[in-house]
């Protein structure tokens, strides 16, 4: 517990000191990666309240819900290759590219229903 949380701490801080010096875009690699799913809302808090503020973020990110909820946009790589490139919202809509993909299976697509993906495929978004 107190592992995780030093973990979640710091990745608070690191990106507090990233966003002082008023970045035009703010990359992030796998912010979530880690944390305990209370945490991982407070995350995904931030970056909305971000997104909304008007700061463009670019993500790199294996939790499909959490990418998603604050991507405009949405690139899948796969082994390197891009296979998906557009709205995050076309993404989400198309359960067999992120299935195949991803390894992500959806029970509806307004709540995904997570499950680990492939060491080899990344989603990666922009808001």
């Amino acid at each position: 517990m107190i592992e995780g949380a030093r973990t979640a701490n710091s990745r608070c801080l690191v990106i507090g000191c990233a966003l002082m010096g008023n970045p035009r875009v703010l990359l992030l690699d796998e912010p979530s990666k880690g944390l305990a799913l209370l945490i991982v809302a407070e995350v995904d808090h931030a970056f909305r309240r971000l997104k909304e503020e008007g700061q463009s973020i670019v993500l790199v990110e294996q939790n499909l819900k959490l990418a998603l909820d604050i991507a405009g946009q949405a690139v899948i790589l796969n082994t390197g290759c891009g296979v998906f490139a557009g709205n995050a919202s076309e993404l989400l809509d198309n359960e067999d590219l992120i299935a195949q993909n991803l390894g992500v299976f959806h029970a509806h697509p307004a709540e995904p229903r997570m499950s680990k993906p492939s060491i080899h495929s990344r989603v990666e978004v922009m808001s």
